[in-house]
């Protein structure tokens, strides 16, 4: 991935507001700002339950945090910001499989109300609550989901909530940075509370907490980036067009081919093991990077492994034969043939 920011002088009108404000970050009106304009964003009317974070994990970890459950449900296909976001918030981890059909964990989970479960939007899919009801606790990771399509969020459960990630390489993306959507206002401004130290009307710590909040400047890179997204979505929708046309050709699926929106991911999967790695193999010599963005799965990592159970045969699967090719907004016409005749193994 090459990320490409809005420029220092599109971003320059908001700095100057911000040096005229004299504030800097402690939820500023830069902050409130763009905290408005990602409402409209996801089509959530009261932006009060939407908090912007320093980054995407130390919005997973507080949501964690947030809830009255001991464990939450992972799927092992997942970045590993998931799990660590839920050790850091002293839950039990336990990881689960997922599903072929969408990569995700089966929707049917049920371990009583002690356990919450983490669902996963895989690259850059849109987000879908699966609880449609309060007695479920659901966090859902859509790190890479801002492109996707459909996106309202106006009527979450209390119990839910979805994260997003601000990053520079994801859709939207501001440098560093994300954001949580509650279902509820006052578990949002709870989550607010955990942002700053505790503090809750006064400089006293009410709870254990943290320091996530998000600054003015990143908030200005946000407003510059909201400015210009048409154009980002358009030029993510051309690039993301190229590369489905080449995986079709070649024979290959990627999940941009039901992806409706953008996504920053350009994911191929493979009919076998063997046919990934030597397409690997063709792409590194043809001086193409590739990368397995997760991996092989968190339980074989050795941060996670005593955590895990003793078979995921569908991510082991899945992990196996899907490799990650370049994807960013200006990949021009020369990268994309050189990718496609490694693919062709021409």
């Amino acid at each position: 991935m090459r990320p490409r920011l809005p420029s220092i002088d599109q971003v320059l009108p908001y700095l100057s507001k911000m040096d005229d404000n004299r504030t800097y970050s402690n939820f500023g009106p830069l902050v409130r700002e763009y905290t408005e304009r990602i409402a409209a964003r996801v089509r959530v009317p009261d932006p009060t339950r939407i908090v912007l974070t320093a980054n995407a994990t130390i919005a997973l970890e507080g949501a964690c945090s947030l809830f009255d459950v001991s464990t939450y449900q992972v799927p092992t296909f997942t970045f590993p910001a998931t799990a660590h976001a839920v050790i850091r918030a002293q839950k039990h981890l336990k990881i689960v499989d997922i599903q072929e059909t969408d990569w995700e964990i089966d929707p049917d989970w049920r371990d009583g109300p002690s356990t919450g479960i983490i669902t996963v939007a895989p690259f850059g899919a849109a987000p879908r609550p699966r609880s449609q009801t309060d007695r479920h606790v659901e966090i859902i990771d859509a790190a890479a989901s801002l492109g996707a399509q459909p996106m309202d969020l106006a009527n979450l459960p209390e119990s839910t909530v979805v994260i997003f990630s601000l990053h520079a390489t994801k859709a939207f993306g501001i440098g560093e940075g994300g954001f949580a959507v509650f279902g509820s206002t006052a578990t949002a401004k709870q989550f607010k509370t955990w942002l700053n130290f505790g503090f809750a009307g006064s400089r006293e710590s009410q709870i254990v907490a943290t320091n996530g909040k998000m600054s003015e400047i990143a908030a200005a890179y946000g407003l510059a980036v909201t400015d210009k997204w048409e154009q980002e979505r358009d030029e993510w929708r051309a690039a993301n067009t190229q590369a489905k046309a080449i995986t079709e050709r070649a024979g290959l699926w990627t999940p941009l081919s039901k992806l409706n929106g953008v996504s920053p991911y350009w994911i191929v999967q493979f009919p076998d093991s063997t046919a990934a790695r030597e397409a690997e193999a063709r792409l590194t010599l043809g001086g193409v990077e590739t990368r397995r963005w997760w991996e092989r799965g968190l339980h074989k990592m050795p941060a996670f492994r005593g955590m895990a159970g003793d078979s995921y045969p569908v991510t082991d699967d899945v992990a196996s034969r899907t490799i990650g090719l370049p994807m960013y907004r200006d990949l021009d016409d020369v990268a994309f043939q050189r990718i496609e005749e490694a693919l062709a193994g021409s």
